[in-house]
């Protein structure tokens, strides 16, 4: 065994993709990792190794004047028979141009420790406002220990 060379964590990035669900939805991009040690399914990430993961999330969203309520994006860990727990929130406030659709983003990060079969998922305000434009909405999980 070599020493000195550091032990690679697992790693995931995924862009938002549009659903009808109540959660957000993700999809595998070819430039991005993607480890095995990772499902996605319906919009959850499950996490399939035990440690400490650093969790990002960034959802771009339309301003529009018709529509004067906050935009806010909740990050949870989904625990089996228990309630699911908020790990991440952000929120943006409404702008007063006439339509800021693509220049209005959230991003909320932060280190968790995970167990195997830990489930991560998304909620937002309002799906009808989300931008899913390349780079815009995007969630990631960095295995550091």
């Amino acid at each position: 065994m070599q020493t000195g060379i550091p032990k690679r964590g697992a790693s995931i990035h995924l862009a938002g993709v549009s659903s009808q669900a109540k959660v957000l939805h993700w999809k595998n991009t070819i430039y991005a990792p993607k480890d095995d040690a990772f499902s996605n399914q319906d919009g959850k990430i499950t996490v399939s190794k035990d440690g400490r993961y650093y969790i990002y999330a960034q959802v771009t969203f339309c301003s529009k004047p018709e529509l004067h309520a906050p935009f806010n994006v909740r990050v949870y860990l989904n625990l089996p028979s228990e309630t699911d727990q908020l790990l991440l929130k952000g929120v943006g406030t409404y702008s007063t141009s006439e339509d800021l659709c693509g220049l209005q983003s959230i991003h909320v990060g932060r280190v968790v420790e995970l167990r195997s079969g830990h489930t991560i998922f998304v909620n937002v305000t309002d799906l009808s406002r989300v931008d899913y434009a390349h780079g815009h909405t995007y969630l990631g999980l960095i295995q550091l220990s």
